[in-house]
């Protein structure tokens, strides 16, 4: 299975993903996570104030929206 890295806005390691099947892998210290996501559908994931969407498109692509978080605007 190839796996695309997808990187948050400051170019950091977010996740990993293939359009083909969906497949959207996290890791966080020993923690792996391994999800799908169906074509249209997006998964988030929030990291030292950075917010990362990944949006799956159609069986070829993702397309990622990032942004960081204001840590004094909660």
């Amino acid at each position: 299975m190839e796996m695309e890295i997808i990187r948050d806005c400051l170019g950091r390691i977010v996740c990993k993903v293939n359009a083909a099947d969906g497949t959207v892998e996290t890791k966080y210290g020993k923690i792996r996570v391994l999800t799908r996501v169906a074509i249209g559908d997006s998964y988030c994931i929030e990291r030292e104030n950075v917010v990362t969407w990944v949006t799956r498109e159609s069986e070829t692509r993702f397309t990622v929206k990032s942004y960081p978080i204001d840590p004094l605007a909660a």
